[in-house]
């Protein structure tokens, strides 16, 4: 069955599988894990947005557009056949996994040469500070959370898993104002204008506004006795002598 003209389930084109896995390296065992989780799923249907927007599950499930996609989980840009490609893998949710591929163009052919342009699963921390229009800082032992100006995302990096986990942007920068007890309009309510402000804040800024976040959402069992904190620098004392008279 050809799932891009509308007949379900269909197995994974091995052209779309290829595709899907450019996005999960092999040798990173998150990723590893997930490709897993792909193998032996089915396309069971179209998801609500524009073509190349599929769910994957167990044959005989049924796609729920009812509820909210799922976060992503991987991202990235490729060129299939020097055709400018844009794919999306969501989080496994309820045995299914949704996944988006954008073809600028037609690609008809299965036997494709896939390049890799971008993709934020091969990223690993090789610095800590601001450099290249990058922010990144360890948070705890196993995680590192970086801020990018130049792709606008926000992700931690697992050393366990080596998976990227984006964050996003709204819900970070609400946390952070937060933290910070900031509440003027026109700083509080403009989040498109954070990553033009990254050094506006400390690391210790960042790293508490992270753990408030896991705080609700649970992503990654941050404990505050975990977190990894600079020592805040010691006002120098000043003493005033007075000469008596």
């Amino acid at each position: 069955m050809n799932y891009w003209k509308g007949e379900y389930p269909g197995e994974l084109s091995p052209r779309d599988k290829q595709i899907l896995f450019e996005l999960l390296p092999e040798q990173k065992p998150g990723y590893k894990n997930y490709r897993d989780q792909i193998e032996g799923k089915f396309v069971i249907g179209k998801g609500r947005f524009d073509d190349g927007n599929f769910v994957l599950g167990p044959k005989s499930s049924v796609v729920d557009l009812s509820i909210p996609s799922s976060s992503v989980f991987a991202i990235g840009n490729l060129l299939v056949n020097k055709i400018e490609t844009y794919v999306v893998i969501h989080e496994l949710d309820e045995d299914q996994i949704e996944f988006q591929i954008s073809f600028s163009d037609k690609v008809e052919v299965e036997d494709c040469e896939i390049l890799k342009d971008w993709s934020l699963s091969d990223w690993r921390p090789t610095h800590f500070g601001f450099k290249n229009d990058e922010r990144v800082l360890k948070v705890a032992d196993e995680f590192t959370l970086s801020i990018s100006k130049k792709f606008k995302r926000i992700w931690v990096y697992s050393n366990q898993t080596e998976v990227n986990t984006i964050i996003p942007l709204t819900n970070f920068f609400n946390e952070l104002m937060r933290v910070k007890r900031i509440r003027e309009p026109e700083t509080a309510l403009r989040p498109n204008m954070f990553f033009d402000t990254l050094e506006k804040y400390s690391d210790n800024d960042y790293r508490i506004a992270l753990l408030s976040y896991d705080k609700y959402l649970r992503r990654f069992g941050l404990q505050k006795e975990n977190i990894i904190l600079d020592a805040k620098p010691q006002k120098k004392k000043i003493f005033h002598f007075f000469k008596r008279s």
